[in-house]
């Protein structure tokens, strides 16, 4: 797939416990054009790896210990302060958790198992939503 110029710049977190799946999830981010992403197994790693990489996209998984995707992104929102897109990558659909996400600040679902398609589009979605609010992907606030 050819990659796009909009994506060389963009960092992307993949907060995935299942070490195949991150690495499927990389593969397609590489696939659509993005080079930098930061990876954690849970969501502790993925907090500290949200301070580190200062990504401008995170990918998260639901299910995972030692602490969840909700875990993460109530962290993240809250305690960190923080406001990058979250897409969740989960298996977890039902309509009460998908509720208890969105009122944390999920700004998108994407359902296992995920194509590149389905992925680009929810990136593109994401992005052009927070594009009035935040400087373009790759660059300084």
């Amino acid at each position: 797939m050819m990659a796009n110029n909009r994506y060389e710049k963009l960092r992307v977190l993949v907060v995935e416990d299942n070490a195949f799946v991150r690495s499927l999830v990389v593969k397609v981010l590489y696939n659509i054009g993005i080079r930098d992403v930061a990876q954690a197994a849970d969501g502790g790693a993925g907090l500290e790896q949200l301070s580190a990489s200062k990504p401008d996209v995170v990918i998260c998984d639901i299910a995972m210990t030692p602490m969840g995707g909700l875990e993460f992104l109530k962290a993240a929102r809250a305690g960190a302060g923080i406001d990058v897109p979250v897409i969740f990558l989960t298996s977890h659909t039902e309509p009460d958790i998908v509720m208890q996400a969105k009122e944390l600040g999920a700004d998108s679902f994407l359902a296992k198992p995920i194509s590149t398609g389905m992925l680009k589009d929810r990136l593109d979605c994401v992005l052009n939503r927070k594009s009035d609010k935040r400087p373009p992907p790759g660059n300084p606030a």
